[in-house]
């Protein structure tokens, strides 16, 4: 068996559960570690059973709860080099159980597959992550500017996928509290995913095995929740598709507790 819940997801904290047989991951901990314990307490999991913490880059809404992991002697988080040496040049410090992976090379947390996977964001060595587990496949991709041709191939073929749908265009150009450097910083290759865009990338990712979409990094005001899914709905309404399920994310509450 295998389980899927946002605990929380946007410009304020990050993180995903997953688990699957004895893993018992989180895909980033931007969350406090008080969040992330009540909010895993939710679903029925104690924070002592997390074995793994992946961390996807360096940005503090994506690392704010490793420091968790020196309390916890049974967690590792794994970085890539590159983003484990800008976290510790940024905290001053790195969790004592780590380990190093390289993107683009599939590792094991137990009977779990994981292929990190380049994605273009503004940080040193950003990834998504691409999961294997008992012949189903769950990939993140939750923050990119632009969804390249490696991101398409990870993507295929997914059971599951978790992707940025941070912000409406218009919404954020007419942001009279944001400076144009910033605008043009998120709409950027290296920024974040738009919900037209995210809309475009789940139609050529669909396939006969994909159920279901999470939808992910909501922008608290350069977005809204039904904006994002009407857009997306949109498009795929535009491929002839009507019974994909989207889930969205939140900051303040988890998804639904998916068990594939």
């Amino acid at each position: 068996m295998a389980e899927i819940c946002v605990l929380g997801s946007g410009s304020r904290g990050n993180s995903v559960y997953i688990g699957a047989g004895r893993a018992k991951i989180l895909i980033d901990a931007g969350l406090s570690t008080r969040q992330i314990k009540l909010r895993l307490e939710q679903i029925g999991v104690d924070i002592k059973q997390i074995n793994a913490v992946l961390i996807s880059h360096e940005h503090s809404d994506h690392t704010a709860g490793i420091k968790m992991a020196d309390k916890l002697k049974n967690l590792v988080v794994y970085f890539n080099r590159r983003t484990a040496e800008e976290v510790q040049a940024r905290n001053g410090c790195l969790p004592e159980n780590i380990k190093i992976f390289s993107s683009g090379e599939t590792f094991r947390i137990e009977d779990v597959h994981i292929n990190p996977f380049s994605v273009l964001h503004d940080a040193v060595e950003p990834v998504g992550f691409e999961i294997r587990f008992d012949g189903v496949k769950i990939c993140s991709a939750t923050d990119l500017g632009y969804v390249t041709r490696l991101v398409k191939e990870r993507i295929k073929e997914s059971d599951y996928l978790i992707l940025e749908s941070n912000h409406d265009e218009e919404m954020l150009r007419n942001n009279n509290r944001r400076p144009w450097s910033l605008k043009q910083r998120i709409m950027a290759k290296t920024g974040h995913l738009s919900n037209e865009s995210a809309g475009e990338c789940i139609t050529e990712a669909l396939c006969e095995r994909l159920k279901m979409v999470f939808l992910a990094h909501l922008s608290s005001d350069c977005n809204k929740p039904e904006l994002a899914l009407k857009t997306v709905r949109g498009r795929l309404a535009e491929a002839g598709v009507d019974h994909l399920d989207l889930e969205l994310t939140h900051q303040q509450q988890i998804s639904r507790l998916i068990t594939l």
